[in-house]
């Protein structure tokens, strides 16, 4: 049997979602190895074809869309769900996006709706996901 290559990313919501696949169970024609990185850097690698399967931010799928197909399930988005914007007092986002903000990467799609709701951002930089909140909480903005 065949193995692919799965990369993905180790939030709750990928390993939740692709649990059975990764571990045996369910029925499919191939194995999977999985892959686990952040998802900009997922974004990344499908640049360059890294994996046989991957998850990645919708807004990253254009530019891969001759390597990849998009299924027509998995996303983390709708109502109630998806990005947010988090500072540590309650403020307007017009305000929020005047200061220094985190993004978990320039092609998520937290990033591209962020730049649609607020286009006039202030300083912008690349962390890991995980790491936001810990940043904005005790305000350490080391990039990565």
């Amino acid at each position: 049997m065949r193995t692919l290559t799965f990369g993905y990313s180790p939030c709750p919501n990928d390993t939740f979602a692709f649990h059975a696949l990764a571990h045996g169970l369910v029925d499919a024609p191939f194995r999977v190895r999985p892959v686990l990185l952040d998802i900009e850097e997922l974004n990344r690698r499908a640049h360059e074809g890294a994996f046989d399967l991957t998850k990645l931010s919708v807004g990253a799928f254009a530019a891969v869309g001759d390597r990849y197909r998009l299924l027509r399930s998995g996303a983390a988005l709708g109502h109630g769900v998806g990005p947010l914007v988090v500072a540590r007092t309650a403020m307007p986002l017009a305000e929020a996006v005047r200061g220094r903000m985190a993004i978990p990467g320039r092609e998520t799609t937290a990033f591209r709706l962020l730049r649609l709701a607020a286009p006039a951002l202030g300083d912008v930089i690349e962390m890991r996901y995980d790491r936001i909140l810990q940043a904005v909480a005790g305000a350490q903005w080391t990039p990565a």
